[in-house]
């Protein structure tokens, strides 16, 4: 519930400014509730509004942001959400702690010392923490660890490799699970960490936004056509969820360059450390790498994710 009833005029608060070292923070609204209030800053987030939210009295959390050019917009905005939280607008938000919004990098520690009733949106951004349902996700890695523990461990004639893996003949006798299947499999413990770390950062994300059946389809995707392209230039001995995990993050790269209001972000940093291994598994650097798996995810990823926007560059 929000501290200003509907039936009121909007309310200002000019004179509502509290200084952070060199800056000026600016009130933008209270709420009762705590839940709304993140979701309100996790929306102005996504429109590149830096903002914190505070508690503001005993039963209070407001909503404060960090310039003074952005406090007309954000009250505009509150006053909206306030009226209707379930405007289209705010529909990134309303997911509630599925991306706690796209806030600019921080480029200085400007904030007060950190309390639980201080909360600072761009950390929760950088954190990368995701909520929701990504049970999908989760089967997924479950599915990955047990084969990896069988493989690895118990399984001593590679009869589930060999079940697993990408073939031809067998292909065209019927078993066309093999166009997907290699991606469960995992060669050592540093492989299967780095691919489940990243599928559940990039594929929850995805999952969250975009929901379960737009997710299933990328990931099914970048899967066929990683692993065909993969076979088709070198052969059948490989595994791996990385082409996937190359598909999911050449999506949410593209989404957050082109479409920076569609709740999907990637830091630069992290563009570049994904490019960067991706070059240095190209090259040789490091050795035993399906690689046109990963440069085929990657492309399926790209697609996916640019072509609504060259679609509309087209119109």
């Amino acid at each position: 519930m929000v501290r200003n009833y509907p039936f009121l005029p909007p309310i200002h608060f000019e004179n509502h400014i509290t200084p952070v070292q060199d800056k000026f923070m600016r009130s933008v609204g209270e709420f009762a509730e705590k839940e709304k209030a993140l979701q309100f800053g996790t929306y102005l987030a996504t429109q590149g509004i830096e903002n914190e939210i505070r508690k503001d009295g005993a039963d209070l959390w407001g909503v404060w942001v960090y310039q003074e050019a952005h406090v007309e917009t954000a009250r505009t905005d509150f006053n909206l959400y306030r009226e209707n939280p379930q405007h289209p607008k705010f529909k990134i938000a309303l997911k509630h702690d599925t991306l706690l919004g796209k806030i600019p990098a921080k480029k200085e520690n400007t904030s007060p010392p950190a309390n639980d009733n201080v909360i600072d949106m761009r950390e929760r951004w950088a954190s990368g923490r995701i909520g929701g349902d990504t049970y999908l996700t989760k089967m997924v890695i479950i599915a990955c660890v047990v084969t990896f523990i069988y493989t690895e461990y118990i399984d001593q004639h590679n009869a589930v490799f060999n079940l697993l893996r990408t073939s031809y003949r067998m292909i065209s006798a019927g078993e066309i699970w093999r166009f997907v299947t290699p991606i469960f499999w995992h060669g050592d413990v540093f492989h299967i960490l780095f691919n489940m770390y990243w599928l559940h950062h990039f594929g929850g994300m995805i999952e969250v936004l975009k929901g379960k059946r737009f997710y299933l389809m990328l990931m099914l995707s970048a899967a066929i056509i990683s692993n065909f392209g993969q076979y088709f230039l070198v052969g059948p001995y490989f595994g791996g969820m990385s082409g996937v995990v190359y598909g999911l993050f050449g999506f949410i790269w593209m989404k957050s360059r082109f479409e920076p209001f569609s709740g999907f972000f990637i830091d630069k940093v992290l563009v570049i450390l994904m490019m960067g291994w991706f070059v240095a598994c190209f090259v040789g650097i490091i050795p035993n790498v399906a690689n046109w798996a990963h440069g085929f995810g990657l492309l399926v990823g790209v697609v996916f994710g640019y072509a609504p926007t060259a679609w509309r560059k087209r119109k």
